[in-house]
This record gives C-alpha cells, sequence and structure tokens, in this order.
C-alpha cells in the first residue's frame, strides 16, 4: 500500500509539471489495522470503521505530493521504505495523538531484498526516464510483445540507479515477472556472453564455481521446469549447456545456438512477462549485441523487455537503437539531491558542490560518503546529519579526483586490500581476495565488511545470484582509480597471482575462463615487458589465448575468437602452429558469417601449411575450398582442393580428404561435368560412411542426391535426400536438415509437384525460424517462386519476386526474373520485362550451368512475347540437351519451345519436340513435360484431320495439367481447344483462370490475334 501510495503521488506530481500545473499534488495517508466492509445492493463494497477513519485524517494533515503512515505500518515496511519521523499529532476521533512518519521512497525488495547498508540518495529529476522505463515493461507485458529500452550515459550518469527504481517497481505490483539481471565483464571486449550466461545461472540456481555436474542436474532441472515439451527440451538444453561452457556442440553456428537460447526465454514467457537486463554493455562481445537485436526480431510477439544500459559508445555499435539518453542533471536537481541525503550542509558548499559535479549524480553520492568516512556526516534516519565544520571543506575538483580522495581516506590496510581486488575485476569473492593480499579469509572478510560498511563495495546477498557472496565495486568508476594507483611491478605480480589462484580453484576445465586468465597473463607482460620471465609468461599468455579463441569459436563468436587467436599466433614459435591458429580464426568468421575476413584467414592458414611442407593444405583447404564453393567461385574452389584428388601421399585424415572429394564432385557436378563427378563422390561416400562421419556425410549425401537428379533418377534421388534428412535429425545437425529440406522441395518440384514442394518449403521454413535462421528462410522464400509460379498463385510470388530482384544472391535475382518474366509477358508489363532482361544479361555468362540457362529462358520469353515467337526456339532449343541442369529450368525451355512451335505452326519443330520427349525414359518424363508433348500431337493430329484423335490428346494434356494443379498452363492447353473449334466449357474455364492471373494477353489467343508465352 506504501509502494502503491508513492507510485501514485510522484506520478501526479510528475503529470502536473508536464502540463504546467505545479499545485497538482495528492496526499496519502496509509494505516494498518482492522476494517469493516458493507456490501451494498449491487455487490459493491464500502470500508468502513476506525482504521478507515484515521487513515483519512492523517491524508488530511499531510504535506502535498506526500505520504503519512503509522508506527506499524512503519515497522511493518521499514525494510524496504525509507520514512522520516513526521512527529506526532491529535486527530479527530483518536484520544491519544498518533505518531507519523512521512514515506519518502522505496530502498529495496520485498523484505528488505537488495538494501545497501549506507543510505539511498533520493531519485531526482529521472522521473519521466523512469516512466518511459515502466511504460515500455507494462506494453511488453498487456501486449505480449517484445521490446527494447536502452539507457545511454557516461559514468555515474544514473543508469543503474533507474534499473534499481524499476527492479523496485515490479517488486511491488501484484504481477509476477521473470527478471534477469547481467553484466558484460571488461576484459577485452567482454567475456563471451557473459552477461547471459549470469541470467540462465540466476534462473537455473547455479553458483558460479558450481561443479559441473551440480550445475548440469540444476540446469535439466530448470529447462525441464519452465519447457514443456520434450522435443523443444532435446533443442533448447544441449544449447544452454553449451553457453555455460558445461558441455560442447562442436562447430555450432550462431542461428543453431541463438534459437535455443531464445526458445528458453519465450517459453517463461508464455507463463508471464520476461524482463532481461543487460549492465555496461559497451563491453559486450559482438554476438551478445547481435542476441539481443535477433531476439526483438524473432520473439517479437511475446512478453519480453530488453533493458541496455551502456556509455554513449555502445550507439556507435548500435546506432539502430532509440535510447533513452541520460544528461547531466541541472544544479537544482543536484541541490535537491544533497538536501534529501544531507539536509543542514552551508549553501556555499552546496553550490560548489553543484557546480563541480557537472550534473553527475555520482558524483553528489560520493562526496557525500566522503563525509561521512571523514566523520564529518553520520547517519540519523532516513539522512545524514552535519555533526563537523565543513565550511572550508576542499571539495575535489573532478569526480576521479573525488573518488581517488575517498580512497585516501581509508586505512592502509583497506586501501591495499581495495588496491589488490582492483585487479580481479569488479566482483570478486573473498578467497580470491585473499589470496593477492597474503591474509588469512577471516581477516579479509572482515576488512571487506568494514568496506561495505563505508559504501565503498557491497555483498551480493541474492539467493539466486550465481555470485552470491562475493563483494562488488559499487562503482566501475572506485576500481578503475584503485587499479590506477597500483605501481607496475605490483601490478605485474597480482595479476599473476590472480592467474595462478584461478588456476589451483577453479571447479572446471580452464578453458571456461581461458579469456580471464588470457587478460592476466597480457597485462602482467605489458606491466614488464623486459623482464626475465617474459619468454615463459608469452608461452601462457598463448596457451590461454587459443584456449580463448576457441572458446569464442564454440559460441560462433568469429570476431572475438579471431582476436584471440591472432594475439596466440603472433606469440607463437613456428608456421605451422600459425597455420592452425589461423584456420581456427577462418572457421569460427565463416560459422558467424565473416565471409571475406574467412577467406582470408584460411588463405594464409594454407599458405602456411603448404609452405611447411603439406601439398594439400590440410583441413584449411577444405574450409578455404567449401567457402569458394558457396559463394560461387567453381575454378578457385577447383583448384584449391585438387591436390587432395592427386596427391599420391594420402597423409591427410581419411576423413577429411572424403570431405575433400565430395566438395570437389560438388564444384564439378554444378559446373556441367556430372561424369567426371561421379566416380570421385562414390570414393568419398564410402570413407564417410564406414567412418560414420556424419556431418560430412549428410552432406555429401546431398550432393550424391542432386547427381542422381541430373542423371534422370529422380526417385532415387528422393529417397537418398529423405534418408538425409532422417540423419539430419538423429544427429541434431540443423544446418543440414535445412539443406536437406531445401533440395527435398527442389526435387518435388522436379518431379513437378508443386502442391507437394511447396509444402516441404513451408516445413523448412518453419525450421528455419524456429532457429531463426534468416539466410535459410529467405532461400526457401525463393525457392517457393517455381512451384507458385506453377500453380498459379501469381500473387503471391509478385512481392516475394520484386524483392528478390535486388537480392546480392545471383540464383535469386535469375529466379525472380525466369517468373517475373513470364508474369510480365501475360499481363503486357513491358517495363518489369526490360528489367528482368537486365538481370538476365548480367548472368548469361555465370560459371554455374543453371544461371546461364535460366538466364537464356528470360531472353527466350521476353523475345516471344514481343512478337518474335521464330527467336525463342532458336534461344532456348539447345538447353534441352544440356547435361546436368535443373529440371524445372528443361521444362520451362520445353514448354516455351512447344508454345513457339504452335504459335509459328512449324510443323518440323513440332515433329522434333515431340519425338525429343517421346525418347525420354518414363522417369525422365513427368507431367509437365508430356502433357506439352500431347499438346504438339493434338496439333499434328488436327492438321492431318484426324479430329477425334486431337480431341484425345488435348483431354489427355488438360487432364495431366489439372492433376498435378498447373493452373496457367492448364489455360494454355484450353486456349488450344478454342482455338481449333468452338468449347463454351473450355473457354469460360479458360477465361475464369485469365482472369485469376491477370494475364489479359492470352485472351488474344481466343479471338485469334497476338500470340504469346506461357
Amino acid at each position: 500500500a506504501v509502494r502503491a501510495a508513492l507510485s501514485l503521488t510522484a506520478a501526479v506530481t510528475a503529470l502536473g509539471e508536464e502540463v504546467g500545473m505545479a499545485d497538482l499534488r495528492l496526499r496519502a495517508g496509509v494505516l494498518t489495522g482492522n476494517a469493516a466492509v458493507e456490501l451494498g445492493a449491487e455487490g459493491e463494497g464500502m470500508v468502513l470503521g476506525d482504521t478507515v477513519n484515521t487513515a483519512s485524517r492523517l491524508q488530511s494533515i499531510a504535506e502535498p505530493g506526500t505520504v503519512l503512515v503509522d508506527d506499524v505500518t512503519r515497522r511493518a515496511s521499514e525494510a524496504a521504505i525509507a520514512y522520516e519521523d513526521a512527529g506526532t499529532h491529535q486527530v479527530k476521533g483518536r484520544e491519544q495523538p498518533v505518531r507519523a512518519w512521512t514515506a519518502l521512497r522505496v530502498v529495496a525488495g520485498a523484505g528488505g531484498a537488495r538494501r545497501s547498508v549506507g543510505l539511498e540518495a533520493p531519485l531526482v529529476a529521472r522521473d519521466g526516464e523512469l516512466g518511459a522505463i515502466i511504460e515500455a515493461g507494462e506494453e511488453s507485458a498487456h501486449e505480449g510483445r517484445a521490446r527494447l529500452v536502452a539507457l545511454v550515459g557516461e559514468a555515474g550518469a544514473g543508469k543503474s540507479r533507474l534499473l534499481w527504481e524499476f527492479f523496485k517497481y515490479l517488486d511491488g505490483i501484484q504481477e509476477a515477472r521473470f527478471w534477469h539481471q547481467g553484466r558484460c565483464l571488461s576484459y577485452g571486449e567482454g567475456v563471451a556472453y557473459w552477461a547471459l550466461a549470469e541470467m540462465v545461472r540466476t534462473r537455473a540456481g547455479i553458483g558460479e564455481e558450481e561443479p559441473p555436474a551440480a550445475a548440469r542436474e540444476k540446469l535439466h532441472a530448470a529447462v525441464l521446469e519452465y519447457v514443456a515439451d520434450e522435443r523443444e527440451r532435446r533443442l533448447v538444453e544441449p544449447r544452454l549447456a553449451h553457453l555455460l561452457r558445461l558441455d560442447e556442440r562442436p562447430e555450432a553456428d550462431r542461428a543453431d545456438l541463438f534459437s535455443g537460447w531464445r526458445l528458453f526465454f519465450e517459453r517463461m514467457a508464455a507463463r508471464q512477462p520476461v524482463i532481461l537486463a543487460f549492465e555496461d554493455l559497451q563491453w559486450a562481445d559482438s554476438g551478445l549485441l547481435d542476441f539481443v537485436d535477433y531476439l526483438l526480431e524473432w520473439s517479437a510477439e511475446h512478453p519480453i523487455l530488453v533493458v541496455a544500459l551502456g556509455r554513449s559508445e555502445l550507439l556507435a555499435r548500435r546506432p539502430a537503437w532509440d535510447p533513452i539518453v541520460l544528461g547531466p542533471l541541472d544544479p537544482l536537481a543536484i541541490a535537491q539531491m544533497l538536501e534529501g541525503l544531507a539536509p543542514g550542509l552551508p549553501d556555499e558548499l552546496v553550490s560548489e558542490i553543484s557546480r563541480r559535479a557537472e550534473g553527475i549524480p555520482l558524483y553528489v553520492v560520493e562526496t557525500i560518503r566522503m563525509l561521512q568516512d571523514r566523520g564529518l556526516l553520520v547517519q540519523e534516519g532516513a539522512r545524514y546529519a552535519v555533526t563537523g565544520d565543513v565550511s572550508d571543506l576542499e571539495v575535489p575538483e573532478t569526480l576521479h579526483a573525488l573518488v581517488a580522495s575517498r580512497l585516501d581516506g581509508l586505512s592502509a590496510d583497506e586501501r591495499a586490500l581495495l588496491q589488490n581486488a582492483s585487479v580481479l575485476g569488479q566482483s570478486f569473492s573473498v578467497a580470491a581476495a585473499a589470496a593477492l593480499s597474503g591474509r588469512s579469509q577471516p581477516d579479509v572478510e572482515e576488512l571487506l565488511d568494514g568496506l561495505v560498511a563505508k559504501q565503498v563495495l557491497a555483498r551480493d546477498d541474492d539467493p539466486r545470484s550465481p555470485e552470491r557472496g562475493q563483494y562488488v565495486f559499487l562503482q566501475g568508476l572506485l576500481r578503475t582509480v584503485a587499479y590506477g594507483t597500483l605501481a607496475r611491478r605490483t601490478r605485474k605480480s597480482l595479476h599473476l597471482a590472480a592467474a595462478r589462484h584461478l588456476r589451483d580453484s577453479w571447479p572446471g576445465e580452464l578453458r571456461d575462463i581461458a579469456e580471464v586468465l588470457a587478460s592476466h597473463y597480457l597485462e602482467a607482460i605489458a606491466a614488464e615487458p623486459g623482464a626475465a620471465d617474459v619468454a615463459e609468461l608469452r608461452h601462457s599468455a598463448r596457451e590461454t589465448l587459443t584456449a580463448a579463441g576457441q572458446a569464442a569459436a564454440s559460441l560462433a563468436l568469429g570476431p572475438e575468437a579471431e582476436r584471440y587467436l591472432e594475439q596466440a599466433a603472433e606469440l607463437a614459435d613456428d608456421d605451422l602452429e600459425r597455420s592452425r591458429l589461423f584456420e581456427q580464426a577462418g572457421s569460427a568468421l565463416l560459422r558467424s558469417g565473416e565471409q571475406e575476413r574467412a577467406e582470408r584467414r584460411l588463405h594464409e592458414a594454407v599458405r602456411l601449411v603448404r609452405g611447411a611442407g603439406s601439398p594439400t593444405g590440410g583441413s584449411a583447404a577444405v574450409a578455404l575450398g567449401a567457402l569458394l564453393r558457396l559463394v560461387g567461385r567453381l575454378p578457385e574452389a577447383e583448384a584449391i582442393l585438387e591436390p587432395f584428388r592427386v596427391d599420391a601421399q594420402r597423409d591427410d585424415d581419411v576423413v577429411l580428404r572424403a570431405d575433400a572429394l565430395a566438395s570437389l564432385a560438388g564444384c564439378w557436378l554444378f559446373s556441367g561435368r556430372r561424369e567426371q563427378a561421379g566416380p570421385v563422390l562414390e570414393e568419398a561416400l564410402t570413407t564417410l560412411e564406414a567412418m560414420q562421419a556424419w556431418r560430412a556425410l549428410t552432406g555429401a549425401l546431398n550432393t550424391r542426391a542432386a547427381y542422381l537428379i541430373y542423371g534422370g533418377r529422380r526417385q532415387e534421388g528422393l529417397a537418398v535426400l529423405r534418408h538425409a534428412s532422417h540423419l539430419a535429425e538423429d544427429h541434431d545437425l540443423p544446418f543440414e536438415a535445412l539443406r536437406t529440406s531445401y533440395n527435398l522441395a527442389q526435387c518435388l518440384i522436379e518431379e513437378h509437384d508443386p502442391a507437394g514442394a511447396l509444402a516441404e518449403l513451408e516445413r523448412g521454413r518453419a525450421l528455419a525460424r524456429e532457429r531463426g535462421d534468416r539466410s535459410w528462410d529467405e532461400k526457401m522464400r525463393q525457392q517457393s517462386l517455381i512451384p507458385m509460379l506453377i500453380s498459379g498463385r501469381w500473387r503471391e510470388a509478385m512481392p516475394v519476386a520484386l524483392e528478390l530482384m535486388t537480392a546480392y544472391d545471383e540464383l535469386a535475382r535469375v529466379t525472380s526474373a525466369h517468373v517475373l518474366t513470364q508474369i510480365a509477358v501475360a499481363r503486357g508489363d513491358e517495363e518489369l520485362t526490360e528489367r528482368c532482361l537486365e538481370i538476365a544479361s548480367q548472368l548469361e555468362g555465370s560459371v554455374y550451368a543453371d544461371l546461364r540457362c535460366a538466364s537464356l529462358t528470360v531472353q527466350g520469353h521476353a523475345e516471344f512475347g514481343r512478337g518474335s515467337p521464330q527467336a525463342a526456339p532458336a534461344r532456348v532449343r539447345p538447353i534441352l540437351d544440356t547435361p546436368a541442369i535443373a529440371g524445372e529450368i528443361r521444362t520451362d525451355a520445353y514448354g516455351l519451345c512447344v508454345e513457339a512451335a504452335l504459335a509459328l505452326g512449324d510443323e518440323a519443330l513440332i515433329d522434333e519436340l515431340q519425338a525429343w520427349c517421346a525418347a525420354l525414359p518414363p522417369a525422365q518424363a513427368p507431367a509437365l513435360l508430356l502433357a506439352g508433348r500431347e499438346r504438339l500431337l493434338a496439333e499434328q493430329a488436327h492438321r492431318r484431320g484426324e479430329h477425334e484423335l486431337a480431341v484425345r490428346h488435348e483431354q489427355s494434356a488438360i487432364e495431366r495439367l489439372r492433376a498435378v494443379g498447373a493452373r496457367p498452363l492448364l489455360a494454355r492447353a484450353l486456349l488450344d481447344r478454342c482455338r481449333r473449334r468452338e468449347d463454351p466449357v473450355a473457354e469460360a474455364e479458360a477465361r475464369e483462370i485469365v482472369d485469376e492471373l491477370g494475364a489479359t494477353r492470352w485472351l488474344d489467343a481466343i479471338r485469334g490475334g497476338d500470340t504469346v508465352s506461357a
């Protein structure tokens, strides 16, 4: 009740100031006691009794904008509310005077949780910012959508204070929220995902130094509690375990990891709103910032509020965020803070402090703490009272100097302990501080508790925190100044002592803290670069930097992994070791989507490996070949991978060599050399299956399926893809599962099953969205264009195709042009046709046979639509005999030739085309090809006067097209019939389809006018 009254009075006061009504204030009285409720006729109640009457009397004597309570209420709530004695008052209806207390502010969670030892300054001039955070939280909770609130300001501006006020607000409302809070560490650019891992540890109740076995049990229990579906638990738990470094997911990419982390918070949000508060995001690794963006995008329909706190440099890394910028407070606000904390300071001192604070609230707080340290202020209730002469006090000029002055005011033992602890970071344990100071733990704990009393440190007493029992610098600036006072030699010895303590005491594997260890060794080297032990330290630093790089790589943090591994390479002793480090950096960059940087690192690794005597280039060459193949640079990929085939020494790992051969076979296959690819692919598959190399085997099976399909063995290819899909699911290989789904859909397209292809693509898109993988989601959207074109879903296809016309990916552009040209020609859209031709001209020289042939079909459709049917067959007829191209391209080329032959009445071409199709084995002649041939046979029979036979062929074509749902081609077949004879039923159906498609120019066929492409 007191919390609510304080919030309401503050809100009304802020509203009054906003609208220019300074006298718009509320006042409240709160009493604790019994009351009666009188029910009205309609079920409404009125609260009655002496308690209510007295509360009303207290309200009447309260100052505007304040809340008065009685003694009982104060005692019940003083653990969380700061009060000031308001004296005794005689109120009407009470024989005895009532002792009243003014509620000043909420200073802790329910029951006093998280309350600091000292006094808390009043929050001044930040009501608007706090209101914006609260409003965002309420909108997120009640509208069920993700929101971001970014608080940006310099050190001491009040970011953490606003977060604390928001926590107290949530702690005081009836609706429950899942609160998570984590901070980024300042080692380098931040220990990988530290803040996020801290949140998960807190939710699972895992201590920072918990033994791995116990931590796994607690994580399993947390996932079981919040994720009900067993399949989802299999997705979530291993990825959270990887985040906490309890298990490994080799070669996990960012989408793979993000999907599990996101789902954990989404399932929590399904129960009650989730808050994720990240502190010091200016130190965050790149992956954490990407995860925040990813969460806001992919969890947009979930009540998740992200509160991001950081300094101004955060905006350079995330310029798209719309932050709340905490500027400096004005002198009046600074004076109000001083009055709220320590009333009675001389006006001259207040003015001087206000001037030197330069609007930074932390300056005020630290000044008061300094005065307390010097015995000039003592705590009396909810405020400080002046006890000495402060009129001539020298106030340090800057905040840095003020903090240094505070440190100077400590005892020698306290100051030395703080300096030692500053080496450990923002938070530290008693054991670590004792190890660096050489004192016993009881002695150190006593000193630390004294520093807590002086409000230099705080002790983490949150029962859910992974750092419970640790000590924390109240301000980062305190630690910075303490660290800066250390002599260089002392700093070195302390960093080495910290590293020894970590190595000796860490319960898990040392790779879990590799980043921290590496920072200690590098700081030790920097402190004394010419010392005799530098060679030994360089060796230790190289080992820990390598482990740190590997840890970052395992979390798909490519730039961070590259930074660590590059530093390790600078300390390496030989080229072979450097090559391994560059290869690891390149692979990490590749998994996080940094293709150009990955290529540079992998090229350097291959150069070093080959220079060291390995002709193939080893695993770095395999990774580089796969990358070059991925971006369409097939000749370069072949050159990198060819040594694996010709080298007689076979000195590489058999799985590695098989993987290289499968990739080389893919290069040959997709550049039109199918026969050359077959034997090499067979050799690779034999090895990969024997060695149960599931990831590589699944990828090679996809290549095998393409090999079979390009050779006309679609059913076999389809079976191989379905087996590859099962392998990907059984062995939790999401990337391979997406690739296989994509290829399965392609196979169904070539089987002329557009409905089946679209269903598979929707399944694939669901998997991509589950992973939060935008790249694969876009690929699936692109692939849906062909079956949508075939089935007549042109309204759905148009916006997707128009969007992809400007895509970076060449296949996306040519596919969009392939689809849009046919729609544009049917609708008479000359401008769109011209845009498609521009794309075709750019890609007609591609190394990919599919892209070259698709460009030719675009040009053929455009020529046909512009009234030159004789040019189209010359353009696309060679495609029919081109080996190893996608089936839908050959089918489209055949269909275009059919339309041209019918339009021209070219009997020789008609004979040639129907004979070509007749010669195909049944497996290579699916429905659309056969329907085209039936249309040609119908025309031949009609010309010979065999009208009944012509009707049978017409009907066969119509039935085949109707069976697969190919509505545009069905309309063309119906128009053939109408051109030969009157058929009102066929004409009505054709007109219905034409109207649905908007293919107005096709109606000319009914009128006997111009012919246009299908």
